[in-house]
């Protein structure tokens, strides 16, 4: 299949240096943002474009943590307060300056009842009391004047600024966040912003008064393709240039104009179940399903170059082994039919929809497998009205601690309906270690408890492919997945549509 790109209009379209390229950088997407809110952000997409329309007091730049709108901020030496002095002349896309009451205000929200990301932010003073409307303000978030900030921990904590680098610790005007409907027509301070949603395609422009880097375009549209079907019928009409991010085996027919990209992704595929729903109530009846699942068949079927998943925590952030004894001589307890759902939007999602109900039936067990789409299936996940689901646990954070508080009591990403008190303390313990070592030994007890406890069926690692086009110039693989890829800096070079 070949494509031109004939929607460059001319060689002053283009970028060349400094310029702002006026034709608009076009990437696919496999779905479109669920919310527009950070505290309610649970979604790859929806956590996509909060990194490119709005802007935390932090940033990540791989797994470092840089400074965004905050210009420079000092840890007391008992690490129990951070103080952090805001950039002058950072501002909201409506052109209003950001102040300490805007801070104050954002991140107040993540700690309030309706909040799902309140454990990023629960070592602050006074969170708990504020979370139960017992104070009406944050004692440990302070205004020191307009343009400084001090926040107090009630214990010390090593992961607060990986917390607030993340997207879902983004900053907003104090007077319109308090509107109800304000996350219809968001304001943030991020390199982007909202233009216009339409026809399953979300088209950002260049914030012109962005405080730091600017983007090299003057638009950015991300276009839904929810299928490989789409993908191909978006190649046949030459338009998107980039399809990182989206989910491909690797093994579909891209024009040669098109670089190939691999890496291995910091996430991964399980199959998650819900131990508050029969049959996977039962712990026996959850381990005879994990132990019988052949991962291995699983992985050379569909992901042949994909990295075995010895545990829930891809490797390179568990840095230790635990104990895996498969039993596969088990007999399966009698059971009632159970659903299986899985992303619609998957490569050859159909295939591996007939695969496990052939497979799992097979072997005795009672399913419905269905591919449905991603807003439902996460409907069901938000809901925990599902028995099991096919997903992928995805990294935002450079730290094995922020996949583990899936399975503390009440999280908002606890499908699992985890309810082990050991499990739940070990977590937290993680969260307040600060030398290395004790930290991976502890990981270690953690993920074993989940490998017992059968939580997950744990299918691979994947290596993803990106294909971009060979015109676009400064794209960056990302260290964490695509929710942290630099889309500022890529841009189509000059001229180079003429050899397309």
């Amino acid at each position: 299949m070949k494509l031109l790109l004939i929607i460059f209009l001319g060689l002053s379209s283009c970028l060349d240096r400094e310029d702002v390229a006026l034709i608009p950088y076009k990437k696919s997407v496999p779905s479109l943002p669920l919310t527009f809110d950070p505290a309610s952000m649970n979604d790859t997409s929806s956590l996509l474009v909060s990194e490119m329309i709005y802007d935390g007091l932090l940033r990540f730049d791989g797994a470092k943590v840089l400074p965004a709108i905050a210009k420079d901020w000092k840890v007391s030496n008992d690490n129990l307060s951070i103080t952090f002095f805001l950039k002058d002349g950072a501002k909201f896309h409506n052109d209003q300056s950001i102040t300490a009451d805007d801070v104050i205000t954002s991140l107040a929200r993540y700690l309030s009842p309706e909040s799902k990301v309140y454990n990023h932010f629960d070592s602050i003073l006074g969170a708990e009391d504020y979370r139960s409307q017992k104070s009406k303000e944050v004692r440990g978030i302070i205004k020191v004047d307009s343009t400084t900030i001090q926040i107090k921990l009630k214990n010390t904590d090593p992961k607060i600024l990986m917390s607030l680098a993340g997207a879902t610790a983004k900053i907003f005007p104090a007077n319109h966040l308090r509107k109800k409907d304000f996350f219809k027509n968001p304001i943030g301070s991020g390199a982007y912003k909202i233009k216009d949603i339409k026809d399953k395609t979300i088209i950002l422009s260049r914030f012109a008064n962005y405080h730091s880097i600017k983007p090299k375009h003057e638009e950015f549209h991300l276009i839904e393709h929810d299928s490989i079907e789409k993908i191909q019928k978006s190649l046949a009409k030459k338009e998107v240039i980039d399809y990182s991010g989206q989910v491909l085996t690797g093994k579909e027919s891209f024009d040669s104009r098109f670089t190939k990209k691999t890496m291995t992704s910091p996430e991964t595929w399980i199959i998650g179940l819900n131990s508050s729903i029969p049959p996977f109530n039962s712990k026996k009846f959850r381990k005879v399903f994990k132990n019988l699942f052949d991962s291995k068949d699983f992985r050379e079927k569909f992901h042949k170059t994909s990295i075995e998943a010895k545990s829930y925590i891809p490797p390179h952030l568990l840095e230790t082994d635990i104990n895996m004894s498969p039993n596969k001589n088990l007999s399966i307890p009698e059971h009632q039919t159970f659903d299986l759902y899985i992303p619609q939007e998957l490569a050859e999602s159909k295939k591996i929809e007939v695969y496990l109900q052939t497979i799992l039936s097979t072997l005795g067990f009672k399913v419905r497998v269905k591919a449905i789409k991603w807003h439902d299936l996460m409907k069901h996940y938000d809901q925990r009205s599902a028995s099991a689901l096919l997903y992928s646990m995805n990294i935002d954070y450079p730290d094995a601690y922020f996949m583990f508080q899936s399975f503390l009591i009440g999280d908002k990403d606890n499908f699992f309906q985890a309810k082990n008190e050991k499990l739940h303390q070990l977590i937290l313990d993680s969260k307040n270690t600060r030398d290395h070592g004790n930290k991976v030994l502890k990981h270690k007890k953690i993920a074993q408890i989940i490998e017992d406890e059968a939580y997950t069926v744990n299918l691979l690692h994947p290596r993803h492919t990106y294909f971009v086009h060979k015109c676009i110039k400064n794209f960056k693989t990302p260290f964490m997945g695509i929710v942290h890829a630099d889309f500022k800096s890529p841009y189509i070079k000059r001229g180079c549509h003429e050899n397309s």
